[in-house]
């Protein structure tokens, strides 16, 4: 898993071109993934009903190239050169949740998310949830994970870029 599905500087400066894309897919343990899923679900199906799914690939591609060239730029120009063995090769895969979660937040930040496909009613309001909600809880099990300890394994710098790239891309291109 090592070479071919995990980001580090050493990886790409080996040649494993490929774990630029297979690397922003993988999760390192349930509690890594099911959050993903969750905002994935959401504001992939929102975002793409809204503006289509090549505008959605297109956030999705940017993303995981952003967060893939942070997690290079961290590791090859900040780490200390006597540290550079004990860094350990990341997962990336909330990279393009991150991307997800920065576009919806700059272009439908009071939208809802509805599951079921009801019609909107007060009675059925308790099964709408705010994007907003969405993001903290998302957030908050980020948080959670990083505070067990995972962070280690998962990319803090990656996040942070596909965040930003997300809001950015949002704002230049969803309208």
């Amino acid at each position: 898993m090592f070479r071919h599905f995990q980001i580090s500087e050493y990886t790409l400066s080996r040649g494993y071109l490929h774990s630029i894309f297979t690397g922003n897919l993988s999760h390192r343990d349930l509690v890594h993934l099911a959050p993903n899923m969750v905002v994935y679900y959401a504001l992939g199906k929102f975002l793409e009903s809204r503006h289509g799914s090549r505008k959605l690939f297109y956030l999705y591609f940017m993303s995981s190239l952003a967060g893939t060239l942070a997690v290079y730029m961290f590791e090859k120009y900040l780490v200390p050169e006597d540290s550079v063995k004990l860094v350990v090769p990341k997962c990336n895969g909330s990279v393009m949740a991150g991307g997800l979660i920065g576009a919806a937040l700059v272009r439908h930040p009071f939208a809802y998310f509805n599951p079921l496909g009801l019609k909107h009613t007060m009675f059925n309001e308790i099964f709408m949830v705010p994007l907003g909600v969405i993001v903290v809880f998302y957030g908050l099990i980020e948080y959670y994970s990083w505070k067990q300890g995972y962070v280690e394994y998962i990319s803090r710098e990656a996040n942070i870029a596909g965040f930003m790239t997300g809001m950015l891309y949002g704002l230049k291109y969803l309208r």
